[in-house]
């Protein structure tokens, strides 16, 4: 997030030789400073990176920046209230973005199946995902020696309705596939 996040307005940075250091390098902060940097990692979190769907939506809405640098919000509006996310679109101008933009979300596993339950990360990974307007695909890149769970248990445990969007299971069977290569098979227009 370091090309829309001011990291040095919210965060200490110490080199690690400075390691012992630290404590007497805090205590010369005044009570100001340490006021500014708390307000502004308050803002930072509570817009971007309390929750796995907002990290999500930050993430989308970086790479729309990329691909869309005409409307591109500026640095002052990431890193102030209400944020990017919150005021950046019209409810009008949302909706047409979703329509325009379609995300495949690429998730690599080295999972025996025997560790999955509805609770496992994966499924967390996915119900997140799936609540994203956007996500069109998931494809699963399943690189374990066992079989992978079929298909529409990963729809059961990820709370997600078959017709909301397609998931694929990618297996190696064997044979050495990368993210990279696996991406190649989602046919949205944008890959996480």
């Amino acid at each position: 997030f370091g090309e829309v996040i001011d990291w040095p307005a919210a965060t200490i940075s110490i080199d690690e030789r400075q390691l012992l250091q630290v404590p007497e390098i805090l205590r010369m902060l005044s009570p100001p400073q340490v006021l500014k940097l708390k307000q502004q990692t308050q803002v930072i979190w509570d817009q971007y990176l309390s929750s796995v769907r907002k990290i999500v939506l930050t993430t989308l809405e970086i790479i729309r920046q990329r691909v869309y640098p005409h409307k591109a919000a500026s640095l002052e509006a990431w890193n102030s209230r209400p944020g990017v996310l919150f005021s950046r679109y019209s409810l009008e101008e949302e909706r047409q973005m979703e329509q325009e933009m379609s995300v495949c979300g690429v998730i690599s596993t080295q999972s025996t199946g025997a560790d999955l339950g509805s609770s496992s990360n994966i499924f967390k990974i996915i119900r997140s995902l799936g609540q994203v307007p956007s996500v069109k695909e998931i494809l699963i890149h399943w690189s374990g020696s066992s079989t992978p769970p079929p298909v529409q248990d990963w729809y059961r445990f990820g709370n997600i309705k078959e017709n909301r969007l397609e998931i694929f299971i990618l297996q190696n069977n064997g044979t050495y596939i990368d993210k990279f290569q696996a991406a190649t098979r989602c046919k949205a227009n944008t890959v996480l």
